[in-house]
């Protein structure tokens, strides 16, 4: 198999060789015989941004075997798909969190004996030009995660497994950023805001996001007909999400803005589903995936997104302020164990965040919950473009109003949700 083809034209056995050593332990030059298989990919409508592969990498060592498994993420083949989705700039932020952002972090994790405590996978390899680029990544499939169906609300033990995932990563920063200022302050420099950033990036979003939000409008009317909360949601015009979500953007630098992961849904996180051990012991709970929309911002918008893509009516009703506070009281509990003070970001301060900037993660779910609820053979396929030139993105991602009840209602009752909180 031609890799230069299938993956980069900067990828070949050298790429593997180094794979393998920084995989295995094992020294590159003692590492011959490489080869790779690649395996059932992930399905669609989990991957809108990149093409997704994952590889078993062998050779040998004095005789040996010796193995790995990985992902592979590239960019799409399709030149148009490229330039339609943008691809180059989103690999651009991932490559930069991973060669640069991530090497910091674990750098201050290493003075508290914490290396392995972000919840990330190890990156082994990268290369960006803006047309070759690719990063891989270790399966950690082969450690005992594994994925929760996205179509479907998730459990209530299973969503405060994120939120206390999410609240271990977010500590990291407030703890990173309180005891080494100079040090962070390199990392907003590094990470570009890829979605919320200028009128550009609105111009090639609007017309997708106009029609999103006519299916989320739909179900609202066709599940609460003439109630207040239609009348408000119907008078919305899809720029006020945008427009606020580019203000809570702005301020990369502000006193309560960490490194968030930025697109929080639920196929963008694994949990440790293994029964050999407890995760408590050797591994973390549940590994973030998927950083093409890191960015520095307030926690909110990161718990914000993920509640609304998981969550059911039922769910908030019963747990929704219980959720906060057990993030809060996670995130709180891990800065303490990272070594600063637990004053770092009140609970009045949270909760006054909530209020004013969890607009971003609800405005992001209404383009996010109509997709969610698709089956896999409905499901956008990003290399279907024709030609060499970028088309409006809405001639892709093509949405309609849901036939289905529930997943109607499921889209309808997180915007009263939403209307009843005082979100918008």
């Amino acid at each position: 198999m031609d890799l230069s083809k299938v993956i980069s034209s900067k990828f070949g056995e050298k790429n593997l060789k180094n794979i393998l050593s920084k995989a295995t332990g094992h020294e590159t030059s003692k590492i011959s015989d490489t080869g790779c298989e690649f395996e059932a990919n992930s399905a669609k409508g989990d991957n809108y941004l990149s093409v997704v592969h994952r590889v078993r990498i062998h050779g040998l060592i004095d005789g040996k075997q010796i193995e790995t498994r990985v992902i592979i993420k590239t960019l799409p083949r399709n030149i148009a798909t490229r330039k339609t989705f943008r691809s180059a700039e989103f690999f651009e932020n991932e490559i930069n969190f991973y060669n640069k952002v991530i090497p910091l972090m674990e750098k201050f994790l290493e003075t508290k004996g914490k290396k392995n405590f972000l919840p990330a996978p190890k990156c082994w390899d990268s290369y960006f030009d803006g047309e070759n680029d690719f990063i891989v990544l270790e399966d950690i499939r082969t450690r005992g995660y594994g994925h929760i169906a996205r179509q479907d609300p998730w459990k209530l033990e299973n969503i405060k497994v994120i939120l206390k995932t999410l609240a271990q990563f977010h500590a990291i920063s407030f703890a990173f950023k309180d005891q080494c200022p100079e040090v962070f302050s390199q990392i907003p420099k590094i990470l570009k805001e890829s979605f919320y950033g200028s009128e550009k990036h609105w111009a090639w979003y609007r017309e997708y996001y106009n029609e999103t939000l006519n299916v989320a409008k739909d179900a609202v009317s066709k599940e609460y007909p003439g109630s207040p909360e239609e009348k408000k949601f119907l008078s919305i015009p899809a720029r006020f999400f945008f427009e606020k979500s580019m203000e809570i953007c702005r301020h990369p630098e502000a006193p309560t803005s960490v490194v968030t992961q930025g697109d929080s849904w639920a196929a963008n996180f694994m949990l440790y589903l293994s029964e050999k051990s407890s995760s408590s012991d050797q591994e973390p709970a549940a590994i973030l995936l998927d950083f093409q929309l890191v960015r520095c911002s307030s926690p909110v918008t990161d718990i914000a997104y993920f509640l609304y893509t998981s969550t059911d009516k039922e769910t908030r009703d019963n747990h929704f302020q219980d959720l906060l506070n057990y993030y809060h009281c996670n995130l709180i509990e891990t800065v303490v164990f990272l070594g600063s003070k637990p004053n770092l970001y009140p609970l009045d301060t949270f909760l006054q965040e909530v209020k004013e900037k969890f607009v971003l993660g609800f405005g992001f779910s209404i383009e996010a919950l109509p997709v969610m609820t698709l089956d896999e053979s409905e499901a956008f396929d990003i290399e279907d473009i024709q030609g060499t030139e970028a088309v409006n993105i809405s001639k892709v991602w093509k949405v309609k109003p849901i036939s289905c009840k529930k997943n109607r209602k499921r889209v309808a009752d997180a915007m009263v949700h939403a209307i009843h909180q005082g979100f918008i």
